[in-house]
Parts: structure tokens; sequence; C-alpha cells
């Protein structure tokens, strides 16, 4: 497996073999992990690349709960509907297409009647990138092109472009975002920015832009490593500096400005 950048990839491998000696007397796997994560970052500006540890093989199903029954996925953590035509959505996750396809076209069947949505991704940690593209569907419509994943050589591998949906919402978007706001949550904020679809509200995003994959070390350490380059197609560039907001908010704040936002857009409409 290559890093998706040769340059970066030389001076991490650099930075690793002058550490080398540090990290290998460091004791407890756990801090060795983050320590390891920590410096391959500050190098690289790449908040994929990780080094993880686990107790038990990384490589174990974790799909069961501790039951034996499979776990529950929800990707939306809340719905609510508001007189004057406002609707909340808060997406947490982007599970893989199959588990959460029929949970998404529920939610916005449920806010179709809406004017308006505020769309919370503050707390989206990623996922599927799939998932990512359903959900841009029932926000931009069928057959767009939201991304284009490249390699190190620049090729593209694979573009990347909305499904058709059973809805579509056309109304007014404001989307919160926070540095918890990270990798797929980041590019559909991203997406909808760029395609000047959404006004994003809160503060700047994490960065983790690059796919990539997770690579077992041993059995109990895993590196994801960065492979691709998602590239968006009207700006040519992607979310790995962190999107910026259109509207500054503190965390506390982000919400309710969301929604004045919101119903500003609403009344423009009217």
């Amino acid at each position: 497996m290559l890093y998706i950048d040769p340059i970066i990839g030389e001076k991490v491998a650099t930075a690793l073999e002058i550490s080398k000696t540090r990290l290998l007397a460091i004791e407890s796997p756990r801090t060795l992990a983050q320590s390891f994560t920590r410096l391959v970052q500050n190098v690289s500006k790449d908040k994929q690349l990780t080094l993880s540890y686990a107790p038990s093989s990384p490589g174990a199903d974790q799909s069961q709960s501790k039951s034996g029954h499979p776990k529950k996925h929800n990707d939306v953590k809340s719905i609510e509907l508001f007189s004057g035509g406002l609707a909340y959505l808060r997406i947490d996750s982007f599970t893989r297409l199959s588990d959460s396809k029929a949970e998404f076209e529920c939610a916005f069947q449920l806010v179709s009647d809406a004017e308006a949505l505020v769309l919370d991704l503050s707390k989206n940690g990623g996922g599927n990138p799939d998932t990512v593209a359903l959900v841009a569907g029932y926000l931009l419509g069928p057959d767009k092109e939201i991304a284009k994943l490249v390699d190190r050589k620049g090729v593209v591998l694979t573009t990347i472009r909305t499904p058709s949906t059973p809805s579509r919402f056309a109304g007014p978007i404001a989307v919160i975002v926070s540095p918890a706001t990270f990798s797929a949550g980041e590019g559909l904020a991203f997406f909808l920015q760029q395609q000047g679809r959404a006004e994003i509200v809160g503060q700047r995003t994490a960065g983790a832009a690059n796919p990539g994959r997770l690579e077992p070390i041993t059995s109990h350490f895993q590196a994801f490593i960065s492979e691709t380059r998602v590239l968006e197609p009207k700006s040519g560039t992607n979310w790995e500096r962190g999107v910026s907001p259109d509207v500054k908010a503190s965390l506390g704040d982000s919400k309710r400005v969301a929604f004045s936002r919101a119903r500003t857009a609403l009344r423009g409409r009217h």
C-alpha cells in the first residue's frame, strides 16, 4: 500500500526513522499508537493517517453486540418539525448503504413538507461514501457529479454521482458543522457548499479528506493509510484543511444561528 502523496510519504518515513528509538521505548501499546499518530499527523497534516491499537484482534467481527445480536445502526439521531415550515435533521454517521438506505428514505419523507431545512452534521464522524452520495441525492437531485477519486499520479479512478432518490428536498438548507465533523461528514457539507446548495454555519471542521483503508500491522495494531485523493469538481479541491463555515458561530450558538439563517432564507423566497 502506498500513501497518496509520495513527497509527504517520504517525509513521514524519515520522521519515523528519526523517532524510531523513542517510539520503540514506549511500553504502553495504547500510548505508542497515540504517539505514532500524533507524529505522522504533525508531519503529513493528514488527519486520516492513524495507528490504532485494539486488545482483541482488529479484524474481529464488530457487527455483533455483546448479546450476540446484530448491532442496530442509526445514522439519523433527530428529526424535528417546526411551525413556519422549518425542519431539523441531525445525522451523526453514514453507515453502509445497505444498512441505512431505508432510514434515510424515511427521514427525508418526514421533512419533505418543510420549506427550509437545518441539517446538523456537527457530530458526524463520517462513514460510507455511497451513503453520502445518497443523502446528497436527496438534496441536489439525481446524476450530479459531486467528486472524483484520483490516485497518487492524478489518474481518475472513480467519479461519484448522486443516485436517483424517491424524493428531493428543494428548499433552503443551513448546515451546522464543528471541529467534530469528520471525513465523510465534512464531505457532504463541502459538496453542498461548493454546489451553492447550502449555507454552512459553525466552526471549521476537522480536515480529513483523503480516502484509504485499514491495514493490519500486527494482531493488535492497524494503520489507516490514505490511498486516494478526493476532488470536488467545481473547486478542484477538497476539505483536507477543513470546511470553512460561511457563517461563524460558537459551538453553543450554532443551532440558533442556523435556524435564524434558515428563517431568513425562507423569508427571501416569499
